[in-house]
């Protein structure tokens, strides 16, 4: 467990005040471990991103709209990104079905129009 306070600085780099009760190996160790789970969690979130993304851009291209737009600087998505390209596709996935009924209540009425 590691026993240290961190303080955020504008949410881009960590300032860590390391225990006094801690010899240099523990705080190398604590330190490999945080590595590792950000390690962990960067790859997490850039596979959730990649999936999203695939499904943002074949919904976007059945209905002729513009895919979710990143900012060019995101090399890794933040929670809210990922949140905010969710709400986008499900946006997306509600559109698809308004066109679809749309598209069905225009060709049943056009049938109806030949049969008449």
């Amino acid at each position: 467990m590691i026993l240290v306070d961190v303080y955020s600085v504008s949410n881009i780099c960590w300032y860590v005040q390391p225990s006094e009760k801690l010899t240099i190996l523990q705080m190398e160790k604590d330190l490999r471990s945080h590595a590792d789970s950000l390690g962990t969690q960067k790859q997490k979130r850039l596979q959730q991103l990649k999936q999203r993304l695939q499904v943002d851009e074949q919904l976007s291209a059945s209905l002729g709209l513009t895919a979710f737009h990143l900012p060019p600087s995101c090399v890794v998505p933040t929670e809210q990104q990922l949140s905010d390209l969710d709400g986008h596709i499900r946006e997306l996935e509600t559109e698809k079905v308004v066109h679809q009924r749309w598209i069905t209540a225009v060709n049943s009425d056009y049938f109806i129009f030949l049969y008449v």
